[in-house]
């Protein structure tokens, strides 16, 4: 079953060990979202959402192919208010 977060604002999400193959992160708010153990993520979904500001746990072979081609992700977002998340 593939979900869909697409702009969803998912600050401190817990993916963990959760299976997300098929999942839409599209402009995606993963504010300090928990990857631990995610099945399935690739650096395409990651890529396309809107931030990954303090999200954890990311595959290594993942968090440095999106530093290196995406560094943006990873710089705290402007314009949202926080407490939103």
């Amino acid at each position: 079953m593939e979900s869909d977060f697409k702009g969803a604002r998912l600050g401190n999400a817990n993916f963990k060990n959760a299976i997300v193959t098929g999942t839409n992160f599209d402009d995606a708010w993963l504010f300090e979202a928990n990857f631990e153990g995610t099945v399935g993520l690739t650096i395409r979904q990651l890529s396309k959402a809107k931030t990954l500001y303090g999200a954890t746990s990311l595959p290594p072979h993942i968090e440095s192919e999106l530093r290196q081609r995406h560094a943006e992700l990873f710089h705290e977002p402007g314009g949202l208010d926080f407490e939103e998340i």
